[in-house]
């Protein structure tokens, strides 16, 4: 994140920052709920922002990747197993 906010390839630029497994954000609650033994919540969407709203959101870092050439070092799964609610 520090890095693609100094890149100049980035300026005015929106990001998604993500992961070589682009989980979904129902995918990623899910599995910090798992790890925290809590649902997950899924409420309608307001009327309004209905309208708006696109589909699923995914992490898909993929852009900003090639931007900073960068690779990641593991997937979302084993990020969340290795949490603890300490470092949280």
């Amino acid at each position: 994140v520090i890095g693609g906010s100094c890149a100049a390839e980035t300026l005015n630029g929106v990001f998604n920052v993500g992961g070589a497994d682009n989980c979904s954000l129902a995918e990623v609650a899910g599995l910090v709920a798992a790890k925290f033994g809590v649902a997950v919540e899924t409420v309608p969407w307001p009327e309004a922002a209905e309208i708006l709203e696109s589909g699923d959101t995914m992490f898909d870092g993929e852009r900003l990747q090639e931007i900073l050439g960068c690779e990641y070092l593991e997937n979302v799964a084993d990020w969340v197993a290795a949490l603890d609610a300490v470092s949280v």
